[in-house]
């Protein structure tokens, strides 16, 4: 598992996006190389094409033109849900959500980026699964 690390110019991080296996990256467009990073969540193997490689795996698979195009789509739809997240659902609400999509994230991923990746402080969202323990 990684995740897509953005970095301001005071050195402030937050975490765009989970990425499980077999997902495919590319640089986030407009951004300078200094302003994001790739981190691992758990040990992880990355296999990083050059455009030429790229453009050589299109020429000897045709589908490969597909897949980005696919993983692209998908990318997108996943930029949209986590808009809608940001914009319409409160900080336990996009807690819940995100026990309920991909629960696994809890055991693999450190508080500190979760946290980051819901728009929370790790105290913010300590409170927030406190809350919804002592609730059930």
């Amino acid at each position: 598992m990684l995740a897509t690390v953005f970095a301001d110019t005071q050195g402030r991080e937050r975490v765009h996006h989970f990425h499980s296996a077999a997902h495919w990256l590319a640089p986030p467009l407009g951004l300078p190389p200094h302003a994001w990073r790739i981190e691992a969540q758990v040990p992880s193997r990355m296999l990083v094409l050059s455009r030429g490689q790229l453009q050589d795996a299109k020429e000897l698979e045709p589908r490969v033109g597909d897949w980005m195009l696919q993983a692209l789509m998908a990318e997108r739809q996943r930029l949209t849900q986590r808009e809608h997240q940001w914009l319409m659902l409160s900080a336990t609400e996009r807690y819940l959500q995100v026990l309920h999509e991909a629960p696994s994230w809890l055991d693999r991923v450190p508080q500190h980026r979760l946290a980051s990746y819901l728009g929370l402080t790790d105290v913010a969202l300590s409170r927030i699964r406190r809350r919804l323990k002592t609730k059930h």
